[in-house]
This record gives C-alpha cells, sequence and structure tokens, in this order.
C-alpha cells in the first residue's frame, strides 16, 4: 500500500524525515489499518489541516491499536477521504504520519432550470 523513504539525514536521536510513497488509492481508514499491522511500532497519524497544528485532528497509535487518548479524534467523514500524501518523521519503531487528503467535494446550491 504505502512505503517510506528517508528525504534528510537521521538526527542524534535517531530519528529521520520520510516522504510516504502511496502505491495505490488509499483512505484514511485503509492507511491506518496498515500502520496498525506493525505491532512494534507507535506514534501519531495526524491529518493536516492548514497551519493550525494545535487544531488538527490527531491519534496516537502503539501495540497495533489506536489509543483512546486521542487529543482531537478523527471525524467519521474523514477515514473515506483519500490520502493524496503523506509524510513521516521517526525511527527505531516511532514514527508519526501527518496525511493530506483530497479536498472534499463542495457543497453546490441547489438550482432550478427555468423554461
Amino acid at each position: 500500500m504505502f512505503r517510506i523513504v528517508q528525504t534528510g539525514k537521521t538526527r542524534g536521536d535517531g530519528t529521520a524525515p520520510f516522504d510516504v510513497i502511496l502505491y495505490q488509492e488509499t483512505t484514511v481508514r485503509e492507511f491506518i489499518q496498515e500502520v496498525l499491522s506493525n505491532p512494534n511500532d507507535w506514534g501519531y497519524i495526524r491529518i493536516e489541516k492548514g497551519l493550525h497544528f494545535a487544531s488538527t485532528p490527531c491519534c496516537p497509535y502503539g501495540h497495533g491499536k489506536l489509543l483512546p487518548d486521542a487529543y482531537i479524534p478523527f471525524d467519521e467523514a474523514d477515514m473515506d477521504r483519500l490520502v493524496v500524501s503523506a509524510r513521516a518523521d521517526g525511527g527505531m519503531g516511532r514514527m508519526n504520519y501527518w496525511l493530506n487528503l483530497q479536498e472534499k467535494e463542495p457543497k453546490r446550491a441547489p438550482f432550478a432550470l427555468r423554461s
């Protein structure tokens, strides 16, 4: 489904930045399931929504499951949106992910045909 490729130098704490290369269309739900398939990893999964870091959905994970103490839980509507790009940062078992999602379809105002 995806792989990660290191994009910067390994820092003194053993962590580094990574690009996430997606091999297929992937929803947020599918991405999370793939991350959780490795029970040794832990970290955070965050949906990027603009520049307001503190108000973006963010859930910790570890030992193959989402942990209940989510800072801001994922909106159920976001779970089926497509991930268009992602990045990661971590190493040595800890990996944090930031997901960029496909734009929601804009709401269209109803219109009436005139004859």
